[in-house]
């Protein structure tokens, strides 16, 4: 499945994994080759949602190395979408530009 897209004006943002009523954030942030968090480790529900809010000076795509690898694109500017993973174990969430690991996320 792909996951949906939304742009929206760039705002400030600080890296964190913040439960919402939405569930866990994992908020991203690129300027050129430097991209925050680093490795932050998230814990995730069997087909629990994972919204990632991306801030970012560049496009790029987020690789989501699961047992079905799924793909976040994003834009210039503040991105948003949803990850769900259904199959238990560990997966990492990286930068395609930079193979930077911007999360591991356990799956339980």
């Amino acid at each position: 499945m792909t996951p949906s897209v939304a742009t929206s004006p760039a705002a400030p943002v600080t890296p964190t994994t913040e439960p919402t009523d939405l569930g866990p954030v994992l908020t991203v942030t690129i300027d050129g080759d430097e991209v925050s968090p680093n490795a932050e480790e998230i814990d995730l529900g069997t087909g629990e949602k994972l919204l990632v809010e991306i801030d970012s000076d560049r496009a790029g795509e987020l690789h989501v190395h699961a047992a079905s690898e799924q793909f976040v694109e994003f834009a210039e500017g503040t991105t948003k979408s949803e990850i769900v993973v259904n199959t238990p174990g560990t997966v990492e969430v990286e930068d395609h530009d930079t193979s930077a690991v911007v999360a591991l996320i356990e799956v339980r």
